[in-house]
């Protein structure tokens, strides 16, 4: 699942009173206990949200940093509100895992000013690699 996702999580109540308040569509909604497609057996352990911060490639990190800072520039508001509703929440970054035998090494380097923003968000960073 490249790109880059916003996760937030907590209760069933406060994710519910968050969602109402805020301008987020999440892609997907998983309340803690329900099938987590319909028709599973499979219970979402938790209560959580996802919510697209970018869309772009797994190969194209530089362009989901960008689109992250837009993204919480002008989400400031909802991601200050998710202390109030006792949420956490975490922007996952997917990128394609290039490893080759000749470049065993990965790196990627997340900017000051966008963790600075994340961190004044309350909101952390991961990133999870994916076979191209």
């Amino acid at each position: 699942m490249p790109g880059a996702i916003l996760r937030v999580g907590g209760s069933k109540l406060g994710l519910q009173r968050f969602l109402a308040r805020s301008s987020f569509k999440p892609r997907r909604v998983y309340f803690r206990g329900e099938p987590v497609a319909p028709g599973s057996k499979v219970l979402a352990s938790q209560s959580y949200c996802l919510v697209e911060a970018s869309a772009a490639s797994g190969s194209d990190f530089p362009q989901q940093l960008r689109d992250v800072q837009r993204f919480v520039r002008n989400n400031a508001r909802d991601l200050r509100a998710l202390a109030r509703h006792r949420l956490h929440a975490v922007v996952d970054f997917g990128v394609y895992d290039t490893r080759t035998a000749k470049r065993v090494l990965l790196s990627w380097r997340i900017p000051v000013p966008l963790l600075a923003s994340l961190a004044k968000a309350g909101v952390e960073a991961e990133l999870s690699l994916y076979d191209p």
